[in-house]
């Protein structure tokens, strides 16, 4: 299951960063250069003719030598995430070390409101805790490298844009993801918001025998600005088809099903985010939801029909900055939750209890 983030994301930190700035100019058109606006068009090292009042308004050649100025901004993020997976018993039976080489965004100043966000991953998976025993009939791997070129406006209401996004797995022979994502948010009053995305994308394996999907998502949250901080509840909603494209599933009867189930996902979000003044920045979050996975087309020797799992999570991320260009940041988060597999064309099931113990920690490079 794919795991949704809850807080800021140095993505969304972006995003918002880009809107606002579309929307508000410095005062003095200078910034903190010390430059005045009428010379901001000035070339670097550029040599112009001026009356100097000094010398009775006689021409001198002036040279203005201008700071360098960066034309390209944005960031260079790089962590290590760790994942592990207990049973009831209280014994790890998975787990998942990530590396993160690049993670970030890039936007050239002739770009306007256009960035791209950019990541590249590598992840390893174990039997039981991480750098343990790999599995031997199983994934052991995947690479990821995924690319998203964003467009965002801000206006007098708020923020509107769009993204599309190609992702490349290693995966199970290779997978690819195409999508589309537009999102913006609405300002109710001077301290309250509300923000929303629509997501389409595919999963598209490049092996026979693996099950495509299409999945549709919706993320939306209530926002409330105090001073140093924020208070949101969010919801987040999936819907998803399981596609069996090359038709390599077998059924009794000999027939054949494109589309043989479906899936959801449902978790209302809330969290709380408060940055001293030190520039320590904390968010605590939750999460409580359900999933569930519904085959409509069983195939020949199939067991269960339907699987569910309740769940919460509680978790804290904490940035902070070492200096205006490097921003340390962490985060840990522990779920717990119980699942349920009925068996096909009954209704006995089992269950079971699960948790899952997260962390990361990174550091990242603002330009």
């Amino acid at each position: 299951m794919k795991k949704q983030l809850i807080i800021p994301s140095l993505l969304a930190l972006c995003v918002s960063q880009a809107a606002w700035s579309s929307n508000h100019t410095s005062p003095n058109g200078g910034g903190k250069t010390g430059i005045q606006p009428h010379h901001l068009s000035i070339l670097e090292n550029a040599t112009l003719l001026e009356e100097n009042q000094e010398y009775d308004d006689l021409e001198v050649e002036v040279t203005y030598h201008q700071p360098a100025r960066s034309t390209i901004h944005g960031n260079y993020a790089t962590k290590i995430e760790t994942e592990i997976e207990y049973n009831d018993e209280g014994d790890a039976t998975w787990s998942k070390v990530k590396y993160v080489l690049g993670e970030g965004t890039v936007r050239p100043e002739s770009w306007g409101n256009w960035f791209m966000f950019y990541h590249v991953a590598r992840e390893d998976f174990y039997q039981g805790k991480p750098y343990s025993e790999q599995f031997e009939n199983g994934e052991i791997g995947n690479s990821i490298m995924e690319l998203q070129p964003h467009y965002v406006e801000g206006t007098e209401w708020g923020h509107w844009g769009i993204n599309v996004g190609i992702t490349h797995e290693s995966l199970s022979g290779g997978l690819f993801k195409p999508r589309v994502r537009p999102f913006g948010s609405y300002r109710i009053t001077d301290n309250v918001e509300v923000f929303t995305s629509w997501m389409f994308f595919k999963e598209m394996f490049y092996k026979e025998g693996n099950t495509d999907k299409n999945i549709l998502e919706t993320d939306s949250a209530l926002i409330y600005h105090f001073d140093g901080g924020n208070v949101a509840l969010g919801y987040f909603a999936k819907f998803g088809q399981n596609i069996d494209d090359d038709h390599s599933r077998i059924y009794d009867d000999g027939s054949k099903h494109e589309q043989f189930g479906k899936f959801s996902e449902l978790i209302w979000k809330p969290r709380v985010h408060y940055r001293f003044d030190n520039g320590l920045g904390v968010t605590l979050y939750g999460e409580i939801g359900k999933y569930e996975d519904k085959t409509t087309e069983l195939a020949s020797g199939q067991t269960y029909d339907l699987y569910e799992e309740w769940f919460r999570k509680y978790g804290v991320f904490m940035d902070y900055p070492i200096n205006d260009n490097i921003i340390l940041f962490g985060e840990a988060n522990y779920r717990e939750g119980r699942v349920k597999e009925t068996y096909a064309n009954t209704n006995f099931y089992e269950t079971r209890d699960r948790t899952h113990n997260f962390a990361m920690i990174g550091v990242n490079f603002l330009f």
